[in-house]
């Protein structure tokens, strides 16, 4: 059986799809442990990431607790609508959500080579208007 669960698939959704494609796999029905292993394993990243530790001790504790990480993840996006745009804040596997080039930063702006003309503030070389320090206290 092949299911993952998408970026836009819900924990509910998944379940159904994960219920319903197991009818066809009979070693799932005889072996709990091995349907929520197998459950588990296909949750979304962020998911499994929160599960990780927690004693789950059957296949229904085991989606109430996905669900509820789900709820709470849309609850902090609705409390923070700046960070939806986001790429690293996208359901799916950590590698997509990574992908995001940092900004370029443009250089800083710099002299003229060569550029010895003394400021027309102080009279002094070596910086320009802008950059004179005459008549402040620094």
């Amino acid at each position: 059986m092949e299911l993952k669960m998408s970026g836009t698939m819900t924990v509910m959704q998944y379940a159904s799809k994960f219920k319903e494609l197991s009818r066809f796999v009979p070693k799932f029905a005889s072996s709990e442990g091995l349907t929520m292993r197998r459950f588990e394993e296909d949750l979304a990243f962020y998911i499994r990431n929160q599960l990780a530790g927690q004693p789950i001790l059957t296949y229904q504790e085991l989606y109430e607790r996905a669900a509820e990480v789900e709820r709470v993840k849309t609850e902090l996006r609705a409390l923070n609508p700046i960070n939806q745009n986001r790429k690293g804040f996208k359901r799916g596997t950590p590698s997509e959500s990574m992908n995001h080039k940092k900004p370029s930063v443009a250089p800083p702006k710099s002299r003229p080579a060569g550029s010895t003309a003394p400021c027309a503030k102080c009279g002094r070389a070596n910086h320009t208007i802008p950059e004179c320090r005459a008549g402040t206290n620094k």
